[in-house]
């Protein structure tokens, strides 16, 4: 699906130069399909500050030191000048408006830096909550989006605060890693080490020690060596909780997910790559308050089951195999439809 004479140079402003994986790889598969469709793309860098500003920045470093090559490799140039002009500003994907991670630099992600009138959209924008609750940004926000052209977002509570709260319609659209049919650019092509044996796969986003123990746990209940996305961490270490000193590269970790045989996480991205490469998983929601990522996915594609609230409840669900040809029929429909309205935002 081409737009027909009309390239543009669309100017991305999304969450991506962070410690996650699924941020670059959203990233990734945005860019390229606009770049597949003929788009000149480029992305807007405005970092974000952390509370804890010295454990971010460490965090950060230690993360994106392995991750120098991919960013180079594959995602679209990108710049901190926000002057750069562009024939078409999007925002997206991923938490891209929610205030609790963005806080002073929220406007920004609603490209409160381009002036009135120009082509704004957003694609699988998510606030990452039920709500909007920050009464103090509300005007200025609702401001800011009634500027937008045309504006898609990840979560059907989305479509609910865009309607209920700033008056303003919106569609929902799939996670821009579904846009893809093929990662063969970025998997690594040589077989993985023990891809023969059963693996149970785990990446947690919210890590403690005791989360090892118990994933150890269950792996040996399950009869499956254990791998842990989540790296090497400290993990004695009460103090230095979630502080990771060793990455696998965002092709490991792909490729990990792809070839397990279960897969345990409470990440939406590894949520996504686990229905992508049809693999039997656990969602182990860690925060209750944002976990409607993971909820509305599921819920769409009639997975709800999926969801565990302790390790304990794990092998029971793990051991009910997801029929994949129906949800693979509904993963399409939705793909086709949220192709779709990219393609109509791209005609504003």
């Amino acid at each position: 699906m081409r737009c027909k004479n009309k390239y543009m140079k669309i100017g991305i402003m999304t969450i991506f130069n962070v410690p996650n994986y699924g941020a670059m790889i959203q990233c990734y598969a945005l860019s390229k399909y606009l770049k597949d469709l003929g788009h000149e793309v480029f992305l807007y860098e405005v970092p974000f500050n952390k509370t804890n500003k010295l454990l971010h920045n460490l965090k950060r470093k230690l993360f994106l030191s392995q991750m120098t090559q991919f960013i180079s490799d594959f995602l679209p140039p990108y710049t901190c000048n926000l002057s750069t002009p562009a024939d078409l500003y999007m925002v997206g994907s991923d938490q891209v408006w929610n205030p609790e991670i963005l806080q002073e630099e929220t406007e920004k992600y609603m490209l409160s830096f381009i002036p009135k009138g120009n082509k704004k959209v957003s694609y699988a924008a998510s606030f990452g909550t039920e709500k909007w609750k920050d009464e103090k940004l509300y005007e200025k926000v609702k401001e800011l989006l009634s500027d937008f052209k045309y504006i898609t977002v990840r979560e059907s509570s989305g479509v609910d605060i865009l309607k209920k709260q700033f008056g303003l319609d919106s569609h929902q659209v799939l996670d821009p890693c579904f846009l893809l049919n093929d990662y063969s650019e970025i998997i690594k092509s040589q077989r993985q080490k023990g891809e023969d044996e059963d693996r149970l796969v785990t990446y947690k986003l919210i890590y403690s020690y005791d989360w090892y123990l118990q994933a150890k746990k269950l792996a040996k209940t399950i009869n499956c060596n254990l791998i842990e996305l989540s790296g090497r961490y400290l993990k004695k270490q009460d103090d230095m909780h979630g502080l990771n000193i060793k990455s696998t590269t965002v092709s490991e970790w792909i490729s990990s997910i792809a070839t397990a045989k279960y897969v345990v996480t409470d990440s939406f991205h590894g949520c996504v790559f686990s229905l992508l490469h049809q693999r039997q998983f656990v969602v182990l929601p860690a925060l209750k308050e944002r976990s409607i990522r993971l909820t509305s996915l599921l819920s769409a594609l009639g997975l709800t089951d999926r969801i565990a609230h302790t390790v304990l409840e794990c092998q029971s669900i793990l051991e009910k195999e997801i029929n994949y040809e129906h949800v693979s029929a509904i993963l399409e429909e939705l793909r086709e439809d949220s192709r779709k309205q990219l393609f109509r935002m791209l005609q504003v």
